[in-house]
């Protein structure tokens, strides 16, 4: 080509030529040393690449992390998946700074040799790599002796390294929820039927777990006595005229029912049906007691077969019931009837009393009806008062069977107690009396005058060790009010474990209905459960962290693919580069670090003094035993 054709040949082919033309005139040898400048796109340059771009994106884990806590917040802990982020959690700390610490770091040196090849000032391109660590970040004005414009900029990026660890951990955590939800509670109705005739009836084995429970209550522990339950967990009624007066703010007649020292109306307990094994429930009872009004004096033994000849029941031996006390009851079976009420008699031991004739304790008592409503709140099936009241809509179940033609007459909620035909389908009821004295009575040890100490007697006694007395003491001494709270415990014991023996033991079901009444009611189960909690404050620190790492990544990558040159930073090898007292005669001015060291890694290298046979002597790194000599660096000499 000539003329105006060849003027327009591009500067590339030119160069070309003048490249080749080069090479031509140097030996194959000399031709290995020869590299051309990185290209944008090739080979190693897409590899390099791609394996920054792997490291870049392993930021991403702390993102989704922090995406997956934030959508499974108020989720249950106990989950598979929501157990494994709070143990991957634990990790971050440790796995969060190493991650950062390694896209930071190659960020900074890929700007730094970009920038090295834009042209950068000395001290510009000094604080990019001395701050690749986060020490060498705070300290790198220390080091340098100056303070950079970047400074402050790479304090903050690696005070992220820290804060960011420490958001990994804290932004997932567990906290308490609880759910309320309404719930239906079945209870043992007080007013039930009775469920046996005696020892002699069709009904007698019924008497064994009766007497057995009654037994059982009566030879309990101390504490167990004073417990809002009762051994087997049901939930014992407190006498109401014996709570704490009510307070004027409380309204509506509650009294707090107090967590030691309540008076009970019975050993046993109201078992309920429907406590969950966990969580809180709360609910009202609507249920009642029969109490005890008794006049107690002491008498001479004259007195003990007086006005028996009308008695319901009188025991086996005349009048004795098998021990020492007897009882005389008058039951009057119709809704309007009188309050039931009953004569206890019991003899001490002429032994046992001195300087009084008085030896025969005699109670006339009267038995009423109170019914309640009591608050109760259960932790899974610990349960516990909280407060009573008399009850507005009283659970009576009325249905006397023996009306004597009474049909029309209302009843006295107040009079008409269990024991007078309330909540009776039968006259089994006529028996409990029977029954009841006979319930602890010693079969042994008795003579024809005298018998050991029964429960009952005991019980009046002494509550927490009735079955300790050896003889019997004056019971009168205890005085009306004693005598009549206990006798109201009796009573109400004794009854419970007669209309329900198979279930006061614990064993509870509403398909037992038939058998005796249940009443129910509405109350609430409130739950707990530990669910995932998200800090938002760690969550936006961990956001920032991550993105921010995420962002050095992705520019560490476009800063690595942008370099044109050898990668000469960050290696011992970058400074044997065109140094005079290296030999490498393979050597190009495109040769990568990594290339050169492997190229010279056999040869010994020392800093010491290139000039030994001077005056003055010079530091340089040399090799060992190369062309130059290179002495050790002595303190006696000087160095220019």
């Amino acid at each position: 080509m000539g003329g105006p054709l060849a003027s327009r040949i591009p500067s590339t082919e030119k160069t070309i030529d003048r490249e080749q033309q080069w090479l031509n005139k140097t030996s194959q040898d000399d031709a290995r040393t020869f590299r051309r400048a990185r290209k944008n796109v090739s080979l190693t340059t897409l590899c390099e690449g791609a394996v920054d771009f792997v490291i870049a994106i392993s930021s991403l884990y702390f993102i989704v992390f922090a995406g997956l806590v934030y959508t499974h917040k108020g989720q249950p802990a106990d989950l598979p998946f929501n157990n494994s982020l709070l143990q991957a959690a634990k990790y971050g700390p440790t796995v969060f700074p190493i991650v950062f610490a390694a896209i930071v770091a190659k960020f900074l040196r890929n700007v730094a040799t970009f920038k090295l090849e834009k042209g950068v000032k000395v001290l510009t391109l000094e604080h990019l790599l001395t701050s690749r660590t986060v020490f060498g970040a705070f300290t790198a004005m220390f080091t340098l002796q100056s303070i950079h414009l970047l400074t402050p900029l790479l304090i903050i990026l690696w005070a992220l390294s820290p804060l960011g660890g420490q958001a990994s951990l804290r932004i997932i955590g567990t906290e308490p929820d609880f759910t309320s939800s309404p719930n239906n509670f079945s209870y043992l109705a007080f007013a039930s039927s009775f469920s046996n005739e005696g020892q002699t009836s069709a009904s007698a084995e019924l008497l064994i777990p009766i007497d057995a429970a009654f037994t059982g209550a009566l030879i309990s522990s101390a504490s167990s006595k004073k417990s809002h339950q009762d051994p087997y967990g049901n939930i014992r009624i407190p006498i109401y005229d014996k709570l704490p007066s009510a307070r004027p703010t409380s309204g509506k007649d509650w009294r707090n029912v107090p967590s030691d020292g309540a008076v009970w109306s019975a050993l046993a307990g109201i078992p309920v049906h429907g406590l969950p094994s966990s969580g809180v429930s709360r609910f009202t009872l609507n249920t009642g007691y029969m109490t005890t009004d008794c006049q107690v004096t002491g008498e001479d033994t004259k007195m003990l077969f007086t006005s028996l000849n009308n008695a319901t029941y009188i025991g086996s031996s005349g009048g004795w019931s098998g021990a020492n006390f007897v009882i005389a009851s008058y039951i009057m079976t119709y809704p309007s009837a009188p309050a039931a009420n009953f004569t206890f008699r019991a003899l001490a031991s002429q032994l046992a009393v001195t300087g009084t004739n008085k030896t025969l304790t005699v109670a006339s008592c009267t038995i009423n009806m109170e019914y309640v409503e009591v608050q109760v709140e259960c932790d899974g099936s610990i349960c516990h008062n909280v407060a009573a009241r008399p009850a507005p809509n009283p659970a009576s179940h009325i249905f006397p069977p023996l009306l004597n033609g009474k049909k029309n007459e209302a009843a006295n909620l107040t009079q008409n107690s269990p024991l007078n035909g309330l909540a009776q389908t039968d006259a089994m009821v006529l028996a409990f009396w029977r029954n009841f004295v006979n319930a602890t009575n010693p079969y042994i040890g008795c003579d024809t005058s005298f018998c050991p100490t029964s429960g009952v007697e005991g019980y009046l006694l002494d509550p927490n060790s009735p079955f300790s007395v050896s003889t019997t003491p004056l019971i009168w001494q205890q005085g009306n009010e004693l005598v009549s709270q206990r006798f109201t415990q009796l009573i109400n014991t004794y009854w419970l474990d007669s209309i329900a023996p198979d279930t006061i033991a614990g064993n509870f079901s509403v398909d037992a209905a038939n058998r005796f009444n249940i009443d129910s009611t509405i109350g609430s189960i409130q739950t707990q459960q530990e669910v995932i909690k998200c800090d938002y404050l760690w969550l936006t620190i961990l956001l920032i962290s991550s993105l921010v790492m995420l962002l050095c990544g992705i520019a560490a990558v476009v800063f690595g693919m942008l370099r044109r040159g050898p990668d000469i930073l960050d290696h011992f090898t970058g400074l044997l580069r065109d140094n005079p007292y290296v030999s490498d005669q393979q050597y190009s001015s495109m040769d990568n670090v990594v290339a050169q060291a492997k190229r010279l890694r056999n040869v010994t290298v020392r800093l010491g003094d290139v000039s030994p046979e001077d005056d003055v002597g010079y530091v340089a790194i040399a090799a060992v035993g190369g062309e130059v000599a290179v002495e050790k660096l002595s303190p006696r000499r000087l160095y220019r």
